[in-house]
């Protein structure tokens, strides 16, 4: 039973000893794999943003237009009648 325990413990002391390499490994060489998704989602932000600028935009310049285009169209219609 004693060298059955001492087995154990050889291996048990083995386990821990590469679980610490495996953690030293991974702690030297680890890289978080959701990094450059985290900035491709970024990016994506940045162009909505820019997209949502220029709708603001165009919404705003359509609106603008809209006064003037109804008065041309209803000084068409006079002209017509």
């Amino acid at each position: 039973m004693a060298t059955n325990n001492t087995n154990n413990m050889a291996a048990d002391k083995e386990l821990f000893t590469s679980n610490d390499n495996f953690d030293m490994i991974r702690d030297e060489y680890y890289h978080d794999l959701l990094d450059g998704l985290g900035f491709e989602m970024s990016q994506k932000d940045n162009e909505i943003q820019q997209l949502d600028l220029k709708i603001d935009k165009m919404s705003d310049w359509m609106i603008g237009v809209q006064g003037p285009l109804e008065k041309f169209v209803l000084d068409q219609r006079e002209k017509d009648i």
